[in-house]
C-alpha cells in the first residue's frame, strides 16, 4: 500500500532539524538526486537514533543469522563459505565505511578487496583505518557503482551490505552486470533490506508496528534530541522517501526473486526487523546501555517480532549465492 503523505513525515522532519541541523534539511531542496542521496550518509549521520545502534538487537542479528549472539555475520560468512579459500578477490559495491569488509581482511585469505562508493569522507576514514591495521589486501575506490567498468569472470565474490536496495533495476543489475564479472563458482554475498519499497509495509505490519510500540513505557518514547514523545508509526510517506533519498529502497522487493533467477542459493539467512526497525526509530538511544528493565523490554520486542516472522518472511536478509554453471 502506498502512503503518500503521513504524520511520521513531519514528524521526521522535525526530528531531522534538532539532530542533523537545518543544512542537512536543506540539502533536501533544490539539489540532485544523487547530491540527496550523499547527503543521506554525510557526517551528521550519527546524529539519529535507529534501531541498529542498540548492542542486544545486534546480538539478536546474529543469533537469527549464526545461531549465536557472538557470532557475527563476517564470522558466518568465513566458517562456512570461505574458510578453504585463498587468494580471494572480492568487490564490494556502495561499501560505506567497510567495517565488514574489513572484518574479511582480517582473515587473511583475500588477495584483494576492493571498496567502491560514493561517499568519499567514508572510505577516506576505511583507508586510515585499513592502514592502521595492516590490511594491505584493501582498496578504495570513490565512484558510483553503477558506472565502473566490471571485466569479465575476475571476481570470486561480489558482496553488499545494506547497499543493493539502493540500486534500481536489480534484475537487469545481477545479471547483466554482476554475474559476468563473476568467476565460474563465483559467490554473490549480501545483507540487505529486502522489504517492501520505498519502505511502504500492508496495513497489517503498521498495525503490528504500533501495538509493539505500546509494549514501550512512555518514558522510553522520547524522541531523541526533542522531548517529543513516540505515540504511533504512521510509516513513511512515498514522497519523502524520493525527496530525503531518491535510491531509498526503490527495487528492494526484487532483490530476491532476482538472485533466485540468475543465482543458485546457498544460504538465506532472514533476522526479522519488519517491526523493529520502526518501532525503534529515533527512541533506541534509551536501550543503547540496558539495565534490567530496559532489557526486558527488548525481550518482550524480541519475542513479539518473533510472533510476527513465525507467518511474515523477514524484510533484511543474509544471502548467499553461487553463480550457476
Amino acid at each position: 500500500m502506498r502512503r503518500y503523505l503521513t504524520t511520521d513525515d513531519i514528524a521526521d522532519l522535525y526530528c531531522k532539524a534538532r539532530q542533523r541541523g537545518r543544512k542537512f534539511i536543506l540539502s533536501k531542496l533544490l539539489t540532485s538526486p544523487l547530491t540527496r542521496t550523499l547527503s543521506a550518509f554525510d557526517e551528521t549521520a550519527q546524529e539519529s537514533s535507529n534501531w541498529w545502534d542498540v548492542p542486544l538487537v545486534k546480538a539478536r542479528w546474529n543469533k537469527l543469522i549464526s545461531g549465536s549472539p557472538e557470532v557475527t555475520f563476517t564470522d558466518y560468512l568465513q566458517r562456512n563459505f570461505l574458510h578453504n579459500s585463498h587468494s580471494l578477490h572480492l568487490l564490494s559495491l556502495g561499501s560505506g565505511a567497510c567495517l565488514p569488509e574489513m572484518a574479511l581482511a582480517a582473515e587473511g585469505n583475500f588477495q584483494n578487496i576492493t571498496c567502491v562508493d560514493i561517499a568519499a569522507h567514508l572510505l577516506k576514514v576505511a583507508e586510515a583505518q585499513a592502514r592502521q591495521r595492516n590490511l594491505g589486501c584493501m582498496k578504495f575506490l570513490c565512484a558510483d557503482a553503477r558506472n565502473i567498468h566490471l571485466e569479465e569472470a575476475t571476481l570470486d565474490i561480489i558482496f553488499f551490505n545494506s547497499s543493493l536496495h539502493h540500486f534500481d533495476r536489480v534484475e537487469i543489475l545481477l545479471r547483466e552486470k554482476i554475474a559476468p564479472a563473476l568467476k565460474p563458482g563465483g559467490l554473490l554475498i549480501f545483507n540487505e533490506y529486502v522489504g517492501p519499497n520505498r519502505f511502504q509495509m500492508s496495513e497489517e505490519c503498521l498495525s503490528a508496528i504500533n501495538e509493539g510500540l505500546r509494549l514501550i513505557p512512555k518514558k522510553y518514547r522520547i524522541r531523541y534530541k526533542t522531548s517529543i514523545i513516540k505515540h504511533n508509526v504512521a510509516g513513511p510517506g512515498y514522497w519523502r522517501m524520493k525527496l530525503a533519498d531518491p535510491s531509498e529502497a526503490v527495487d528492494a522487493r526484487a532483490i530476491i526473486p532476482a538472485a533466485h533467477k540468475i543465482f543458485e542459493p546457498l544460504a538465506e539467512k532472514g533476522f526479522g526487523s519488519n517491526v523493529l526497525t520502526f518501532i525503534l526509530k529515533d527512541i533506541a538511544w534509551h536501550f543503547t546501555a540496558a539495565d534490567d528493565e530496559r532489557r526486558n523490554i527488548l525481550e518482550q520486542l524480541f519475542t513479539f517480532e518473533d510472533k510476527w516472522l513465525a507467518t511474515h518472511p523477514p524484510d533484511y536478509l543474509v544471502g548467499v549465492y553461487r553463480l550457476r554453471s
